[in-house]
C-alpha cells in the first residue's frame, strides 16, 4: 500500500528520470526493469493459461473427434477378416503339431516358419489398410478446402494409421476463365494435408460451373455417388445447409450430398463393399456407377455413408479468429451427433492460401489470421 502511495506522489509530481507508458497510464510509472516485470508478469501469466487452454481444448477434440468417426464406421469385412486371422491361427497350431514329427530336417523348417512370417506381415499390413476410415471432403471450387477446411485436414492428416482422405472438387472454379491453373492449385493444396494427387479429383462439367447459378442437387448426387462407390468412402465432410458464405455453389453441394443420404435411406441399404477402384475418369457413365447398380440389384451387404456438414457461422462469430475455440467447445459440450476439430496453425492455412495463388489477394491475409474457420471447424451429423 505504501509503494503504491509512493507511485501515486510521483505520478502527480513526474520527475525528469521517470518513464511513463501514456500519458491516462501514469499511474503505471515506472522507474527500473523490475516495475516492468511486475507490471507484466500478470500479463504473461494470463497468456500462459489462454494458451494451455487451447492446446487442451485441441487435445480433447482430437481424442473425441476420432472417436466419434471411428465409432461410427461400421465394419462387418473386418469381422471376417478376425475369423480368418483365427484360422489361419489355428491352421498353424497344427502345422506345428505335424512338425514335431518332422525333426530330420530343422533348418528347412526354420526357413518355413520364416517365410509364413513373412506372408503374415504382409496379409497383416494389407489387412491395416484395408481396414482404414476412408474420409472424403466434398467442396465446391479450389481452395474451399483451404479456407473453411484446414483445422480438419490438419487434424486427419495426424493419424494415417487410421484415416485415408479423398479430396472431391465439384468446379475447377473458371468463372474467370482460370480453371486449369486453379485445377492444378488445388492439387498442390492437398500435397501439403498428405493426401496423393490421385486421391484429389477435380470435376469438369459443363452443368458443374463456377458461378452463381445452383447446381442441379441430382446431378450433384450423381458425381458423389460415383466418386464414393469408386473410393469405398464411408464418411463425407461438406458444407451445411448456408454454405458458410452462402454461395450457391456451396449450398448446391449441400442439397447433393443429402439428396444422396436420402437415396441410401429410400433403398433400404446403402452402397456395397467395392475394393478395386475403376480404370475410367470421373466424367464417364461406366466403371463404379455400373457396378454399384449390379450389386444393388444382386442385394449385396451395404453399408452407410455418414456425412457431417460444416457448421455456418454468423458475422461476428466468423471473425472471431482464435477466439471461436472456446464456442466450440460449448457448443459440443452437450451435443451427441456434433465434433469439432480445432487446430492451431495458422501458418498451414497461409501455405495452402499460397498453393491458391492465383486466388491470394490482400484481403485474404486477414481472413487466414481473423477467420474463425483457421482454427476450428464445428460439424453435425446429418441425419435424413
Amino acid at each position: 500500500m505504501e509503494r503504491l502511495q509512493r507511485r501515486m506522489a510521483r505520478t502527480s509530481v513526474p520527475s525528469q528520470s521517470s518513464r511513463f507508458l501514456w500519458g491516462p497510464l501514469q499511474l503505471f510509472s515506472v522507474d527500473s526493469q523490475v516495475d516492468v516485470f511486475l507490471l507484466l508478469l500478470p500479463l504473461l501469466s494470463l497468456a500462459v493459461c489462454f494458451l494451455s487452454i487451447l492446446l487442451h481444448a485441441q487435445a480433447s477434440h482430437a481424442r473425441r473427434f476420432l472417436l466419434e468417426l471411428l465409432s461410427r464406421k461400421e465394419s462387418p469385412d473386418k469381422a471376417a477378416t478376425d475369423s480368418t486371422c483365427v484360422r489361419r491361427t489355428e491352421d498353424g497350431e497344427g502345422t506345428k503339431g505335424h512338425s514335431g514329427r518332422e525333426t530330420r530336417d530343422e533348418t528347412g523348417s526354420i526357413e518355413a516358419r520364416r517365410g509364413s512370417r513373412g506372408g503374415d506381415n504382409q496379409e497383416r499390413e494389407a489387412a491395416t489398410e484395408t481396414d482404414k476410415l476412408r474420409i472424403a471432403l466434398v467442396v465446391a471450387h479450389p481452395d474451399d478446402e483451404v479456407m473453411f477446411f484446414t483445422p480438419t485436414l490438419a487434424l486427419l492428416r495426424d493419424f494415417p494409421e487410421h484415416v485415408k482422405i479423398h479430396l472431391l472438387c465439384l468446379s475447377t472454379g473458371n468463372a474467370d476463365g482460370q480453371g486449369r491453373v486453379r485445377s492444378r492449385e488445388f492439387l498442390s493444396a492437398a500435397s501439403l494435408f498428405g493426401i496423393d494427387k490421385t486421391e484429389a479429383v477435380v470435376v469438369d462439367r459443363d452443368d458443374l460451373q463456377d458461378g452463381w447459378a445452383p447446381w442441379s442437387p441430382e446431378r450433384v448426387a450423381d458425381v458423389v455417388e460415383e466418386f464414393t462407390e469408386s473410393n469405398d468412402i464411408s464418411t463425407i465432410f461438406t458444407f451445411d445447409a448456408h454454405g458458410v458464405s452462402r454461395h450457391p455453389n456451396h449450398i448446391s453441394v449441400y442439397n447433393g450430398v443429402r439428396l444422396l443420404c436420402e437415396r441410401q435411406r429410400t433403398r433400404g441399404k446403402t452402397r456395397p463393399f467395392v475394393c478395386e477402384r475403376p480404370a475410367t475418369e470421373m466424367g464417364e457413365k461406366s466403371g463404379a456407377s455400373k457396378r454399384a447398380r449390379s450389386s444393388r440389384e444382386t442385394g449385396e451387404k451395404a453399408r452407410h455413408t455418414e456425412v457431417y456438414v460444416l457448421q455456418s457461422h454468423g458475422l461476428l462469430r466468423k471473425y472471431t479468429g482464435v477466439l471461436d475455440i472456446i464456442w466450440s467447445t460449448v457448443a459440443c459440450r452437450k451435443e451427441l451427433n456434433r465434433i469439432a476439430s480445432v487446430k492451431l496453425t495458422p501458418f498451414l492455412s497461409i501455405m495452402g492460401m499460397r498453393a491458391h495463388w492465383s486466388q491470394f489477394v490482400w484481403f485474404r491475409w486477414l481472413f487466414v489470421f481473423f477467420s474463425s474457420y483457421t482454427y476450428s471447424n464445428v460439424f453435425d451429423r446429418l441425419i435424413v
